[in-house]
């Protein structure tokens, strides 16, 4: 799989068109306190009536289809859901500085035609590796994941590098900007 830097942080997460993909932030989110529970509810819950094409009742997430099978994808996310509240201030924070993504996408268009919700958790975690491991994003993160197996966050940093090509592209000039 080829890695690149195509996408800025607006690209995916100021894209109207990528709602149902990423939670969507505007120009005047950026100002609001980020630390706030209520916005920050209020953003995770947009995200996941767009993932599930949901509606909003009586202040609730209505979300239609076979029980079962809509109990266990919202259930498989989660850590994605935690991982998103603890990582709103790295979120907007890098939102102002438009940080550059390393992903394995090739365009907008790639990304549009992610229709199934567990594609669509692969995605968000391709984001949130960037946002723990990507030296470009100076993040304060240092999470255990339930898939750490034991390994310190430099250890999964430096394989999350590796796997990339960070340093292959670093030492070639080709992701600075």
């Amino acid at each position: 799989m080829q890695y690149n830097d195509k996408f800025g942080m607006r690209d995916l997460f100021m894209n109207k068109e990528l709602k149902g993909l990423f939670p969507q932030f505007t120009q005047k989110d950026s100002t609001k306190n980020v630390f706030s529970f209520e916005w920050v509810e209020r953003k995770v819950a947009e995200y996941l009536k767009a993932v599930f094409n949901g509606r909003m009742s009586n202040g609730d997430i209505v979300i239609s289809g076979k029980f079962k099978q809509r109990f266990r994808e919202i259930k498989g996310m989660k850590q994605l859901i935690e991982d998103m509240f603890n990582n709103v201030p790295a979120i907007t924070k890098n939102l102002r500085r438009n940080t550059r993504l390393i992903t394995p996408f090739q365009c907008i268009d790639q990304l549009k035609q992610i229709k199934d919700p567990q594609k669509k958790m692969q995605v968000m975690q391709i984001v949130f590796d960037n946002l723990n491991y990507n030296p470009d994003f100076q993040s304060q993160n240092r999470f255990d994941s339930p898939f750490s197996y034991g390994m310190s966050y430099y250890t999964r940093q430096d394989l999350w590098l590796k796997s990339v090509g960070y340093y292959d592209k670093r030492r070639n000039n080709q992701w600075r900007r």
